[in-house]
């Protein structure tokens, strides 16, 4: 069980608690919990997406108390908590119970009022860096080896038993013989008390789409950027794995202005929970083919669940250089089926409508030639064919990177 000092004031979603006056609050308007169910709320929420068992709830909460009274109390405490929060035990928002003995509190957790210390194994957790469908992120510091490291906590229930485990130790450990500059590293996968999660490289620094928040970026740094995703992106390709959820988010730029791909290949590995805001399409464990990615940046091949290739990677590299360019999404106006049906059978708007800054040579690169097959747009690069030439000029330089069909009878 993670070593915690217990803070004052815990916020997750609409809810803040004081557990110094045993307070649930929600909008200015509050409730008072019992003693048990505070308790309770305290040490699972102190360990957000982690499971605590029934023996560690006693041991800490109530060690004097005989088995039949303890889970009598717990069970209260429990349903206590749930309806406050407006729970639901058949559909758990907040609190999950597993085999009736062990709990879970699946929302992150912010602390207010004072410190709190988390560990995960070796590994000691030092803030919160993202979440998505894929699991949540956290910055921690590696206690054996004294160093920063990213540890990539998998929702629950995405490794059903031993032997998805080790399939997916086998695949993750592989993906860890990646080795490129532009690329982030993963260093392990390991299981502590019942989580799965990932050891990887920690980047510092932010998400390319926290930059494109802010407007369209300038041509030098759309080409210093965009060319080491090419970089990165054909050094995966030459070794056989493809990224297939490409986007801002999972690209970070480092203060001095390195490109760093994260989650390469994790989309094939897992198998994500509740969907993202943005739509997203998924794929089981298992699956060789399928639809999975973020679905503003998939290929008309993601959808469609045809053979799924490296060129589908340098779709979604387009789809990104056209963001850095415009400081929008192709088809930005479209959401759902209408998106998909955009995606499949329209071509973006020249990014030079967008944004007259951008040269018309980078807004040809972008567009690329949308021609029609008889089943309507194949979206894939022209310049992107798998041969030892078309690496080379993915490699050199990101106008190698079309967002268009290719052209029909073309090699796939």
């Amino acid at each position: 069980m993670p070593q915690t000092r217990s803070p004052r004031v815990a916020r997750f979603e609409d809810f803040e608690v004081d557990f110094r006056d045993g307070e649930l609050r929600k909008q200015g308007l509050g409730i008072k919990l019992q003693d048990r169910a505070l308790q309770v709320l305290e040490m699972l929420a102190e360990h957000p997406g982690l499971v605590v068992t029934r023996e560690e709830l006693q041991e800490k909460l109530w060690p004097a108390s005989t088995p039949v009274d303890f889970k009598e109390r717990v069970d209260q405490a429990i349903d206590e908590v749930r309806e406050a929060l407006g729970d639901s035990p058949d559909r758990p928002r907040f609190i999950e119970v597993l085999d009736g003995r062990r709990y879970r509190f699946t929302v992150p957790v912010e602390w207010a009022g004072a410190t709190t210390t988390q560990t995960i194994g070796r590994f000691r957790v030092e803030e919160k860096l993202g979440a998505g469908g894929m699991g949540v992120v956290y910055r921690a510091r590696d206690e054996r080896l004294d160093r920063d490291v990213a540890l990539k906590v998998l929702p629950s229930g995405t490794l059903a038993d031993k032997e998805a485990r080790k399939c997916f130790r086998r695949e993750a450990l592989a993906l860890s013989q990646l080795n490129h500059p532009n690329i982030a590293t993963v260093y392990d996968f390991d299981t502590d008390q019942g989580v799965d999660f990932l050891v990887m490289e920690y980047i510092p620094g932010v998400t390319l789409d926290e930059k494109v928040a802010a407007g369209p970026l300038g041509e030098q740094e759309i080409s210093l950027l965009g060319t080491q995703l090419a970089q990165g992106l054909a050094a995966a390709h030459e070794v056989g794995v493809v990224h297939r959820d490409l986007k801002p988010g999972n690209l970070r730029v480092t203060p001095d202005g390195r490109v760093k791909i994260l989650d390469f290949g994790l989309a094939e590995l897992l198998r994500p929970g509740e969907l993202d805001r943005e739509v997203r399409v998924t794929a089981t464990l298992g699956q060789a083919q399928g639809a999975m990615g973020t679905l503003p940046y998939m290929s008309p091949e993601q959808l469609q669940e045809d053979n799924v290739d490296s060129r589908s990677d340098i779709y979604a590299a387009g789809a990104v250089l056209y963001e850095m360019a415009t400081g929008q999404r192709p088809f930005v106006e479209a959401r759902g089926v209408r998106l998909i049906e955009a995606i499949l059978h329209q071509a973006p708007r020249p990014p030079t409508t967008l944004n007259p800054a951008c040269h018309l040579t980078w807004s040809a690169s972008f567009s690329g030639p949308w021609t029609r097959t008889r089943n309507g747009a194949t979206n894939q690069p022209r310049n992107y064919q798998g041969t030892s030439s078309d690496r080379g000029a993915c490699r050199s330089h990101p106008r190698a990177l079309h967002i268009g069909p290719r052209v029909p009878g073309s090699r796939s």
